[in-house]
C-alpha cells in the first residue's frame, strides 16, 4: 500500500496553523494529506471557511494558548499571518521543539532572521520559508539559459513595476522633513523589441503591441501553467523554443 502512496495515520505529521484565512488557507490545503490538529486566527470571519472545513479541530485566537494547550499534539506549525508577527510566532514554536513553515517575508529585520537561525540550530527543528516557487523547474531553466549565454551578455535587467503615488514606493514625505527618493521605473509599453530571424531579416515589435499580446494571452498562459498534466510537455517545448536564435533579442 505504501508504494501506492498510502500513509497510515501513525506516519502522518500533526500540523497546526497560525493563520487560517487568506493565504493561510492555501498553505493548509498543501498539508491536507497530513493531520490538521489545531487552527488559530484572530479574524473568525476571514477564517470561517477553514474553521468549518475542520469543525472538530480546536480553534484559537491566541497562538500562545494554542501552543501551550496542544503542545503534545503538534509536530509542526504553519505561520501565515501579517509579517510583523512572523519572527515572534516562529520563535515560540521553535522554542517548544516544533518544526515551522513561515511565509515570506520571513522577518522585518536581519537581526530577527539571525535569531531564528540560531534557534533552529539550537532546538534542532526543520524550517522552511514560503518561497519554494524559486525552486521550480522554470526558474532553474531560466537561470541555466542565462548562464549558458543563450541571450548574450546580460548587462541591464528590467523589472515590471507599478509605482504608486503614495506609500513606500511613492514620493510621500517622511518624518523630519525627509522625502523618499524617486523610484526609477521602465514603461514597457513604450519600449520596442527588435527580433532577428535566422534568415537575416529583422523586425521590431512596439511596446504597445507586446503589451496587448501579453494581456490577451494572460489567462491562457496562467491556466496552462497550472495544468500539471501538461507541464512536462510544456517544459520540453519551451526549452526547444528558447534555444532557437529567432527568439533571442538582437544585441
Amino acid at each position: 500500500m505504501r508504494t501506492l502512496g498510502y500513509k497510515s495515520p501513525n506516519e502522518k505529521l500533526n500540523i497546526a496553523s497560525i493563520g487560517a484565512g487568506g493565504k493561510a488557507s492555501s498553505d493548509i490545503n498543501g498539508c491536507a494529506s497530513e493531520n490538521i490538529v489545531a487552527l488559530c486566527d484572530v479574524d473568525e470571519e476571514r477564517a470561517a471557511r477553514k474553521f468549518k472545513e475542520y469543525e472538530k479541530v480546536p480553534k484559537y485566537k491566541d497562538f500562545r494558548r494554542m501552543l501551550d494547550e496542544q503542545a503534545n499534539n503538534i509536530d509542526a506549525v504553519i505561520v501565515t499571518i501579517p509579517d510583523f508577527m512572523h519572527a515572534t510566532a516562529a520563535m515560540w514554536c521553535m522554542e517548544r521543539g516544533k518544526h515551522v513553515y513561515v511565509q515570506k517575508p520571513l522577518t522585518r529585520m536581519v537581526w530577527e532572521a539571525r535569531q531564528l537561525l540560531e534557534a533552529a540550530n539550537k532546538y534542532r527543528v526543520a524550517t522552511q520559508m514560503g518561497n519554494q516557487g524559486y525552486s521550480n523547474e522554470g526558474t532553474r531553466q531560466a537561470a541555466e539559459m542565462i548562464w549558458a549565454g543563450e541571450i548574450g551578455n546580460v548587462t541591464h535587467p528590467q523589472n515590471r513595476f507599478r509605482q504608486r503615488s503614495t506609500g513606500i514606493c511613492g514620493s510621500a514625505s517622511l518624518k523630519n522633513g525627509l522625502t523618499r527618493p524617486a523610484v526609477q521605473t521602465t514603461n514597457l509599453r513604450s519600449t520596442a523589441t527588435s527580433i532577428s530571424l535566422p534568415t537575416g531579416a529583422a523586425f521590431t515589435i512596439s511596446g504597445a503591441a507586446r503589451w496587448a499580446i501579453w494581456r490577451a494571452t494572460f489567462w491562457v498562459r496562467r491556466i496552462w501553467r497550472y495544468t500539471w498534466v501538461l507541464q512536462p510537455a510544456w517544459s520540453a517545448f519551451t526549452r526547444r523554443v528558447q534555444a532557437t536564435s529567432c527568439f533571442r533579442r538582437s544585441r
